[in-house]
């Protein structure tokens, strides 16, 4: 039987080819040694090109005239630079959240446009031979950033879209000010046990005493409770538990979401999104009515994230603004025969006079009663207003007394806002 004559062309071979000419520096790069750039080692007759090139023979001409040999030391060097630059580039990718494959598509505009990319390998042995230096590299750097002073760690869990539970660490230095997210853990179960099991192995890998873990920061899950009590009474009794601010004060405006009187603002707030994000070109009518209507700030409705602060009363600000707007859109997309059985539900809601004061109605009262809650989340979201930072000042202890009387108040208005709204809708 005869046997194939065919080989696998790569760097390596190349440069057993032309062993004084070319260097392979990784499976995905070939090295001119005297031009000191990147070249396609794919096709032969590219390289024998480049042997015959002008620029070329100027360099080895003048390397191999009244020069000597690179030491080891420029050897190095230029090992180092070359690892410096794919470390530089892992970070600059992850900086701006690219995934480390799409590296592959990018690769004929970085050989084109910047000089020595060549080096750099594919996405997939970037991910498996390099990350993990530049991870452990940043790790060092936080690791020394955070020794030696007062702690707060603050956690916070989350589900993604496959349903895993996502837990975040982030350390407060009580010293710098500085804030690090030192690992994510996914988790089969969140409790008390394997929560504290997260924290210790994090407490571990940055060499973290517990003596100098000073305060926890967490929601109000009851889990959470459990798990200070197990490190206050078993490990480290001077640790103190501080509630999230902005939960607890989510939490109260979750009653005012969650009431009788919303239920068909929710319906119109469910229904309209959808029919917006069915259909990209309605979505573009949409925006082109608004200009046509001569609307000062023509933009689409914020998407509604279960998962994040202040959604549904940033749709409620909107919808206040455009409701009337949103209703006439409707009624001219059903004019123009474009069926939808959502438009059609919604303009059952709309269009019938008692229901559409009705939501009107809450639109407004919630507008200008419930805004409260959103300026408060959105205070201890911003940096004046973290806790760590400021919960003991004067300044927003009055801050929190004046909002906290005017919550209160709301409660009571809230009891007869029904009646309110009842009244006013027969009117």
């Amino acid at each position: 039987m005869l046997q194939s004559s065919s080989r696998k062309i790569t760097p390596q071979v190349r440069q057993a080819e032309f062993p004084n000419e070319f260097k392979a520096m990784n499976e995905n790069a070939l090295l001119c040694i005297y031009c000191n750039h990147a070249i396609d080692w794919k096709k032969k007759s590219i390289l024998t090109h480049q042997l015959k090139s002008s620029k070329h023979l100027e360099c080895k001409l003048a390397a191999t005239t009244g020069k000597t040999q690179e030491t080891l030391r420029d050897t190095m060097n230029r090992y180092d630079a070359k690892t410096q630059m794919i470390f530089d580039f892992i970070d600059m990718m992850a900086k701006c959240n690219i995934p480390l494959e799409k590296k592959d598509k990018m690769n004929d505009w970085l050989v084109k446009y910047v000089p020595n990319s060549g080096c750099i390998p594919t996405g997939s042995t970037l991910r498996r031979d390099y990350l993990p230096k530049v991870i452990s590299k940043h790790k060092a750097e936080i690791q020394e950033k955070i020794q030696n002073q007062p702690l707060s760690f603050i956690i916070d869990s989350t589900s993604d879209k496959l349903s895993r539970n996502v837990v975040n660490i982030i350390v407060h230095c009580g010293f710098s000010g500085e804030r690090f997210l030192i690992d994510t853990k996914f988790l089969n179960a969140v409790n008390n046990l394997t929560l504290f099991h997260t924290i210790d192995s994090v407490r571990q890998d940055y060499k973290i005493h517990w003596e100098f873990i000073e305060e926890l920061v967490c929601d109000s899950a009851k889990y959470n409770k459990k798990l200070y009590n197990l490190i206050k009474q078993g490990i480290n009794p001077n640790i103190s538990l501080m509630r999230c601010w902005t939960h607890l004060i989510d939490l109260v405006s979750d009653t005012w979401q969650d009431s009788e009187i919303t239920a068909k603002l929710h319906i119109v707030i469910a229904k309209f999104q959808q029919l917006m994000n069915k259909s990209s070109s309605r979505k573009a009518r949409y925006i082109q009515f608004l200009k046509d209507e001569k609307c000062p700030n023509p933009k689409g409705m914020p998407t509604m994230v279960l998962t994040r602060w202040n959604c549904w009363y940033k749709v409620v600000e909107y919808l206040s603004e455009f409701i009337f707007h949103i209703k006439k859109f409707l009624n001219t997309e059903q004019d123009q025969q474009d069926k939808s059985e959502l438009i059609d539900s919604l303009l059952l809601i709309l269009n019938e006079p008692i229901q559409f004061t009705e939501v009107r109605l809450v639109l407004q009262f919630m507008y200008e009663r419930a805004k409260i809650f959103s300026e408060l989340i959105e205070f201890f979201e911003t940096p004046k207003g973290t806790i760590l930072d400021s919960v003991y000042t004067p300044s927003l202890a009055k801050k929190l007394q004046k909002y906290l009387k005017i919550i209160l108040i709301q409660i009571i208005e809230k009891q007869s806002s029904k009646n309110f709204i009842e009244k006013h809708g027969k009117s």
